[in-house]
């Protein structure tokens, strides 16, 4: 199970722009525990956050959209930064 602090500094940094390996921008909102990524038309589950935690580079096949690593990943190594 993730830590509480994890998702605390999740939410905390909700607004702020992320960037991708490849350059791209990102914001998102957290709503009811789930993380809706502005620029996209899906969202990040706490379970999906979980997923890539735990498994790191495995977590693909445990993750329903493998896309999302990527935003996961940024948003976990930026707002660790921001502390």
């Amino acid at each position: 199970m993730m830590s509480n602090t994890i998702f605390d500094i999740i939410i905390q940094n909700q607004g702020r722009q992320f960037t991708l390996e490849n350059g791209e921008t990102f914001s998102y909102i957290v709503k009811n525990g789930e993380i809706f990524i502005e620029q996209k038309n899906w969202s990040v589950t706490r379970s999906d956050i979980e997923a890539a935690i735990k498994y790191k580079g495995s977590a693909v096949s445990k993750l329903s959209d493998s896309k999302k690593l990527s935003y996961i990943f940024s948003i976990l190594e930026q707002a660790q930064e921001s502390i």
